[in-house]
């Protein structure tokens, strides 16, 4: 059955192939003649046009020596075929490239009069008077845009190619000598020394020797009619390969033939081999605009990018470098990749063969050879139009394409932008005028006049249709192989579980698990744990590392197979899942807008419900295009779709005025100038303190007059930028907090490390720095007087120097403990002290964790750096008693008392601290949120608390946003995400996420007493007016009450100067305010509402929590 209808095939090609030929000849004999209207006029013709950059030639000729500019390509013939043309005086030449999918670049322009220049097999020579180009400027590699220009059929190098010494005159090796019929003309074959042939007329064999490697040398020519035996040779036919090959491939020419295994002795036609069996494939068969049944192969050279119906059954599979990705179900159409892949369908007599694919499957081919195309791109009538963004400005842009997500109803651009409106996939206006309007689930292409694409879009016409291929059109497969089946999930298991388990997996909530029904779908993902196993169908649930593998995998409506043989799931995917997933996507913003609602939280309800209206009908554009079978377009409108659902999700948090809305940052700043860039950006967050990196590798980044500390230059050049910061940050109503490291001094080779050697921290091997990541770090040892009175010295003079606002410990602990059991805190003084404070000869070198002293040793190292937190506190509050103390701590905070002898409930207790942040760093939901709980259970009220969050890693923009909002729900004060230099690049967005939602307004930190009071019950009057007004109109009594005795606090707030005021009357101020809060508490609960009454009173919390807190703080500093 194979052979038959292979044979068919070849017999139906070859048809083909002498027809096209002869089709071919005589077309190239009309077009090489130019056209000209009247010999006696002398006028030519303009018969094409070449544009290269900005700069249009009109043609006159084509392979002719008429005519003043003229293109030769390798079709050009006089007596016999030319190689080469002479340049004339006064003339330019110039050399284009032509590539696989007819684009063509410049190479090079050569001046030289009389000079030859080589004719290029791909490409044209543009010949042209040097007064045309002599004030113009062109760089290698500008594209050229030809019209009305047919040019000569690609000779593709990429598949097998001869190779001589000068390279520019390699070509393609078609074929091997054909088996079954007569060479053709045009053609050139590789013949080995075991084929016997005699030369055809008008052709000619170069005989070669050698071939280790691929590496021949030519011994010489032989003519037609001349009978070859026992020698490899190439076999070149047709009168100009016998030319080139006489030209260019001397005897004695050294040849490379490259990819010789390409080669097959049947066809040089595109062909596809499955299982061994090899099915060439018509030239009308590949990207077809009607394709036949059969094998069809569509690429991204295909009109559209979505494959044709056919009229028979059709399944189709998706090629990644040589492998079977995707299957298709049964006359699914698909989306065309757009990366190197391709699609292959099988409809009629071929359906059978693809009963064999299998995913993973290797299928070789040939010539299926896509385009080199943009990530992003329109199609418009046959035409690739490369868009640089979307939504944005588009100065400093070539292209960008406006969607229904953009934030303006208008493109905003200038007149004489050039604008291309569609919609349902047709153009509907074009105009040179800019401003256009982005029509609802339609698009709007802008060019700048200084792009390449302005020309070619002037030959657009309104009702072309349009196809955007918006990134993403690719298709994959992962295989991932379990540890077992129905039983318990353990440390990095991936396990699968069916009905036979149970109705539930009976999991925990660490790890992630993918559902997947009878059909085996996706439909559910959830890191919830003990999720609801379907009837028919399964559960993949995996922890640790099979956790992550699962969470890169999963896409709602992808397809999952389970091979029990292999002990794998195969996952795959596809671009109409875009579709899927931005149905679900929508279902969820809809329900969480509903619960929103319902417990009235804090957010702008009448411009989240007008875009949820919006983003609802382009999606229902997108169903409709999904049904009638345009998915690129359904594509392209669900991701429209989904851009303007990502602006209203992050929306959906609740943001407060007062917040301890904090970041690190390690600045690199030189001028004043770049400082207030960083600031305007930090205020437009509501950024409310900045935690500035001060003193850190033995440096500040200020100036010190201890002549062992130095300034650091390399960042910050002479530029003193903590002066800056502290007086610019301050313009901008922002706190700055000094943020130093302690003994943590760098890595060896630093200045101070190596000055300050012998008053290094040493670990119980006699090591004296910790290796990592990021080098060996170094610390100073905390118990000794000289270190501990440098670091304090640091920090006196940078508070006495600087407008500082507080002080910031970080690295306030030991090292932590080397591999090797090496913890640290081994220095002879440390040993001493150890051994005196507990009257002991034991040496602490023979201390383990199961020794009787283990508990002592490790607490004489806590109070270490407890003593060095009460010398700190002590030294600055007397230099400035409203300066700020805070710590950055480690997240396991019960284990480390024992470890790197870090114990802040110590400082808490004591007093000492005004804020504590925990370095809550990592890329799920859970773990953060419940470390940020712990935190706040420890701290119990006695401070402020703020989580320190992970930006510098790879979390997800919705995670962070939700680790900053549950925190805050738990009980937290604020937030800090680590670090602001990660935050604003990071390409998660994390900036404008937080900015949409839960950073949205602008706050008052929740230590500035009065003013925290003003901004707090602002917030109650805000939710009142536009929030509780607007979901319950019917309680205006109750709003009316509330905003009165709102209103009186926030008059009294106002009249307190809080800033001025001294600790005894911020104390007064503060209780005060608190008692006047309780009569807020009372109208609010006279409301029989739940909800209402549950959202009033806690907006109240907030503020009267906040001052619960200043008060503690208050009475300790007047105590003292």
């Amino acid at each position: 059955m194979h052979k038959k209808s292979t044979s068919l095939l070849l017999a139906a090609m070859l048809i083909t192939l002498c027809l096209a030929s002869c089709g071919r000849n005589d077309s190239e004999n009309t077009s090489s003649e130019p056209q000209i209207t009247s010999e006696a006029s002398g006028v030519l013709e303009t018969i094409s046009h070449v544009s290269i950059g900005d700069v249009t030639f009109d043609v006159d000729s084509v392979n002719s020596d008429n005519g003043i500019v003229r293109i030769y390509n390798r079709d050009y013939k006089t007596d016999r075929f030319n190689l080469s043309i002479v340049i004339p005086a006064d003339y330019a030449c110039a050399t284009f490239k032509t590539y696989s999918d007819y684009t063509y670049s410049l190479e090079g322009i050569d001046k030289k009069s009389g000079g030859s220049v080589d004719i290029p097999v791909n490409g044209f020579l543009l010949l042209i008077p040097i007064s045309m180009v002599e004030n113009v400027s062109f760089e290698n590699g500008t594209t050229a845009v030809l019209t009305e220009y047919t040019s000569p059929e690609y000779e593709n190098l990429a598949i097998c190619s001869a190779i001589p010494s000068k390279r520019a005159h390699a070509r393609r090796i078609n074929m091997l000598y054909p088996q079954s019929r007569e060479p053709l003309e045009g053609k050139i074959y590789f013949c080995s020394e075991d084929t016997d042939f005699t030369v055809p007329d008008n052709s000619v064999a170069l005989l070669l020797k050698g071939g280790i490697a691929g590496n021949y040398t030519v011994t010489g020519h032989a003519s037609a009619g001349t009978l070859i035996n026992g020698t490899p040779a190439l076999l070149f036919c047709g009168e100009y390969n016998v030319v080139y090959a006489v030209a260019y491939y001397p005897v004695d020419e050294k040849i490379s033939i490259a990819r010789s295994n390409y080669l097959n002795a049947v066809t040089d036609l595109p062909f596809v081999t499955i299982n061994g069996t090899l099915y060439p494939l018509e030239l009308s068969h590949l990207n077809s605009e009607a394709p036949e049944n059969g094998i069809n192969i569509f690429n991204n050279n295909y009109s559209r990018l979505v494959t044709p119906e056919f009229d028979d059954e059709c399944v189709s599979a998706v090629i990644t470098e040589g492998k079977v990705v995707y299957i298709s179900s049964v006359d699914e159409r698909l989306v065309i990749p757009t990366d190197n892949s391709f699609v292959i369908t099988f409809s009629g007599d071929a359906a059978d063969i693809a009963k064999a694919l299998r995913s993973g499957m290797t299928v070789e081919h040939q010539l299926v050879t896509p385009s080199k195309k943009p990530e992003r791109y329109i199609l418009a009538a046959d035409r690739t139009f490369k868009y640089d963004a979307t939504d944005v400005e588009l100065n400093g842009y070539g292209t960008v394409l406006y969607t229904s997500a953009n934030h303006s109803e208008t493109t905003n651009t200038p007149n004489g932008t050039f604008e291309i409106t569609f919609i349902d996939g047709l153009i509907t206006a074009i105009t040179t005028t800019g401003n256009s309007k982005i029509p609802l689930g339609g698009y709007v292409m802008s060019i700048t006049k200084n792009s390449s694409a302005y020309k070619m879009a002037s030959a657009l016409t309104v009702g072309n249709e349009v196809h955007i291929a918006s990134g993403g059109f690719g298709y994959s497969t992962t295989v991932l192989y379990y540890t077992r089946v129905n039983d318990a999930r353990l440390t990095d298991d991936l396990v699968i579980y069916d009905r036979t388990f149970g109705n539930y997996t009976k999991t925990n909530v660490y790890g992630y698990e993918i559902v997947v029904d009878e059909n085996g779908i996706v439909i559910g993902g959830s890191t919830a744990g003990n999720s609801e196993i379907p009837d028919g169908g399964f559960v993949v649930s995996g922890h640790g590392k099979n956790d992550s593998a699962l969470q890169k995998v999963f896409a709602l409506g992808s397809r999952v197979t389970w091979d029990r043989k292999t002990k794998s799931v195969t996952f795959t995917s596809s671009p109409a899942l875009k579709v899927v997933s931005t149905a679900s996507q929508l279902d969820e913003i809809k329900s969480r807008l509903e619960d929103a609602k319902s417990n009235l939280h804090a957010i702008d309800y009448k411009t989240i419900d007008s875009k949820l209206d919006a983003a609802d009908g382009v999606f229902s554009k997108a169903n409709d295009e999904f049904e009638k079978g345009n998915l690129d377009n359904a594509i392209s409108l669900s991701s429209v779709t989904s851009d303007m659902l990502s602006q209203i999700e992050y929306s959906l948090y609740e943001s407060s005025s007062v917040d301890n809305r904090s970041t690190w940052y390690r600045a690199n700043e030189k001028n004043d100038s770049e400082v207030r860039t960083t600031v305007e950006k930090m205020a437009a967050l509501g950024i409310n303190a900045v935690y500035i990196e001060t003193w850190y590798n033995g440096q500040t980044i200020g100036y010190s007059s201890d002549p062992r500390i130095k300034h650091n230059s390399n960042a910050h050049g002479d530029y003193d930028v903590l002066e800056g910061f502290c007086r610019i940050a301050h313009e901008y109503r922002i706190e700055v907090h000094a943020w130093c490291e302690n003994f943590f001094i760098g890595t060896p080779g630093g200045y101070l490390v190596e000055l300050m050697k012998d008053k290094r921290c040493v670990d119980r091997n006699g090591k004296d720095n910790y290796p990592c990541g990021y080098g060996n770090f170094v610390f100073l040892n905390p118990n000794d007087r000289e270190c501990r009175d440098l670091v304090l010295g640091v920090y006196k003079e940078l508070v006495t120097k600087y407008d500082l606002d507080g002080l910031h410990l970080d690295y306030i602990r030991f090292s932590e403990p080397n591999p090797d059991n090496g913890d640290f805190g081994y220095n002879q003084d440390i040993i001493e002290g150890f051994q005196k404070a507990h009257n002991t000869t034991v040496d602490p070198h023979d201390i383990k964790s199961n020794h009787p002293l283990w508990s002592s040793w490790c607490k004489y190292r806590e109070e270490i750096i407890n003593s060095f937190v009460s010398e700190v506190f002590t030294a600055l509050k007397a230099i400035d008693s409203d300066l700020y103390i805070s710590a950055a701590c480690y997240p396991d905070f019960s284990n480390m008392p024992t470890w790197n002898f870090q114990n802040f409930r110590d400082w808490v207790s004591k007093g000492y601290m005004d804020e504590i942040f925990s370095m809550s760093y990592g890329a799920d939901l859970s773990y953060p949120v419940n470390n940020a709980k712990a935190f706040i259970k420890a701290i119990n009220g006695k401070c402020f608390y703020s989580i320190g969050v992970c930006a510098f890693d790879n979390t997800a923009a919705k995670i962070l946003v939700e680790q900053i909002y549950y925190a805050k729900l738990a009980g937290a004060n604020g937030s800090n995400p680590f670090s602001w230099g990660s935050l604003v690049a990071h390409k998660e967005n994390y900036y404008d996420a937080l900015r949409a939602g839960v950073y949205s307004r602008i706050p008052v930190k929740q230590s500035k007493g009065s003013k925290t009071v003003a901004a707090g019950l602002g917030d109650l009057i805000y939710n009142i007016d536009n929030v509780y007004s607007y979901l319950k109109p019917e309680y205006t009594d109750y709003y009316a009450k509330l905003k009165s005795e709102a209103h009186i606090i926030i008059d009294a707030a106002d009249a307190f100067d809080y800033e001025s005021a001294n600790d005894a009357d911020k104390l007064a101020y503060c209780n005060s305010a608190i008692k006047e809060i309780e009569s807020l508490y009372e109208i609010a609960k006279t409301v029989n509402e739940p909800a209402l009454k549950t959202a009033v009173i806690r907006t109240i919390d907030t503020v009267n929590k906040a001052l619960d807190i200043t008060v503690l703080r208050l009475t300790a500093a007047f105590d003292r």
